[in-house]
């Protein structure tokens, strides 16, 4: 009986339960952040290897 007892009063589980949610919102914002970052940079080599074309061309850059 002592030994039920105890396994309803410990909240190690409770502690650790805490941890993964923490650990999960922190996962959640970290990859909703870098999907933006990846959008910024995208458009940004997209923009240079335009111009890089166009200069290749022979167009002046603007």
């Amino acid at each position: 009986m002592n030994a039920l007892r105890s396994l309803l009063i410990d909240d190690e589980g409770a502690a650790l339960a805490e941890y993964a949610l923490v650990l999960s919102i922190i996962a959640l914002g970290s990859i909703t952040a870098l999907a933006g970052l990846a959008l910024a940079c995208s458009a940004t080599w997209s923009s240079s290897s335009s111009a890089m074309q166009t200069y290749a061309a022979g167009s002046p850059p603007p």
